[in-house]
């Protein structure tokens, strides 16, 4: 929140100064920012216990699941 508002700071003073490439440059880099906030997908919490697997806090036990897979990302 605090960034987004320097960066609107900044766009507004870019042009009441006369520098009108860093304030396109600073409403581009918003615009970028704000298409790749909506495009995120959401997190989805998986738990595997002995009960069974758990996803977004919905209980499948192992005898309704009939087959899954993990896939690990690190970053």
């Amino acid at each position: 929140m605090i960034a987004i508002t320097l960066i609107l700071a900044l766009i507004v003073m870019s042009f009441l100064l006369g520098a009108y490439p860093l304030g396109i440059l600073g409403i581009l880099f918003v615009g970028v920012y704000l298409l790749y906030e909506i495009n995120t997908p959401d997190m989805t919490r998986v738990d595997v216990s002995a009960s069974g697997v758990a996803i977004n806090s919905e209980i499948y036990s192992y005898p309704r699941i009939r087959e899954f897979g993990i896939i690990r990302i690190t970053e």
